[in-house]
């Protein structure tokens, strides 16, 4: 078994998918029952970080299968709190310049996306007129979430141009705290 795999052009964590076929096609009525959203569950957390390929790979298992309400409910909380409980490290802008950062958008709803932009236009002109210090959450590319401050932010199309010439595309905010 191959660790991805490919559906209608998603890339996917193929043990989970594996896995989940398994539970619905045993012993039951075709459900993800309980016992299998605790088993699915460690598979997702066994790297200590929800990746974006896991994230889209539960989303098609929602979609792909039925669940127990009960499972599907807990599995969709132990998510929520896995995700905020997620530990931040924190860079100073020098040491971000030299990390890799998100390749997809680590926000999926539209308008998620639309208050970021919003929120980082507003961190923009803080910074330019009152030289505040801005935190910024930005998901690196092995998934880690980093913590940075700067006082500095400018935007340039996709991107945003930190104090010192550092660049991180848009995609790759989580969150902007002004």
């Amino acid at each position: 078994m191959s660790y991805y795999t490919t559906i209608d052009r998603n890339k996917m964590d193929g043990q989970l998918v594996d896995q989940a076929a398994k539970f619905v096609q045993g012993s039951g009525d075709g459900r993800i029952s309980m016992k299998d959203a605790r088993a699915l569950m460690e598979l997702v957390k066994d790297g200590d970080i929800i990746t974006d390929v896991e994230k889209v790979t539960v989303e098609y298992l929602f979609k792909a299968h039925k669940w127990t309400v009960a499972a599907e409910k807990w599995f969709r909380q132990e998510m929520l709190a896995f995700e905020s409980n997620k530990k931040l490290i924190h860079l100073t802008i020098d040491e971000l310049s030299t990390k890799h950062f998100a390749t997809t958008d680590v926000l999926s709803e539209p308008a998620e996306q639309k208050a970021r932009k919003h929120a980082l236009k507003a961190a923009s002109n803080e910074t330019n007129t009152d030289h505040d210090e801005i935190e910024l959450w930005i998901r690196l590319n092995d998934g880690t979430t980093a913590k940075v401050f700067s006082n500095l932010i400018e935007l340039a199309g996709d991107f945003v141009e930190l104090r010192g010439g550092c660049t991180v595309p848009m995609r790759a905010i989580e969150k902007v705290l002004i």
